[in-house]
Order: structure tokens, then C-alpha cells, then sequence
């Protein structure tokens, strides 16, 4: 399973990454919301993790986005 997370912060980024590795995910990770669409427009992913307070805006913008798109995928916030 493909995880996105949206995360700028390094050591909340690395605890993400390896606890999702631990428990049998493939994540998969980018600092900015430019660069999660990017990602996003580039491939698939089963699930997003976000961040609130990105340098380049708020996960929860890119998820408005994404609905408003029709794209179910699963989200989080952290």
C-alpha cells in the first residue's frame, strides 16, 4: 500500500516513514503541497497523511482540492 505523507518537519517525517515501513507500508514523501501534487498527478496512492502547516499552504487546502476532484483517497492530518 502507497502512503503520501505531507510533512516539512524532519524528525516528525522520519518517525511517519518508519513506523508505516514497520507495519508493512511503501511511504512515500514530499515537504510541499506543489510537490504533493506533483506526486499526486504522477501516480497513485492508497492513502495521504498531511500535514496542517506546510511553507506553502495547509494539507487541508489540498484535500479540498482533491475532493472537489471526486478523488476518495483516504486522508489524515497530523
Amino acid at each position: 500500500m502507497r502512503i503520501l505523507i505531507v510533512e516539512d518537519d524532519s524528525v516528525l517525517l522520519d518517525g511517519l516513514q518508519v513506523g508505516l515501513r514497520l507495519a508493512g507500508f511503501s511511504p512515500e514523501s514530499v515537504a510541499t503541497i506543489d510537490d504533493a501534487r506533483g506526486a499526486l498527478a504522477a501516480g497513485r496512492f492508497d492513502a495521504l497523511v498531511l500535514d496542517l502547516m506546510l511553507p506553502d499552504g495547509s494539507g487541508l487546502d489540498l484535500l479540498a482540492e482533491l475532493r472537489a476532484a471526486r478523488d476518495p483517497v483516504p486522508a489524515a492530518a497530523c
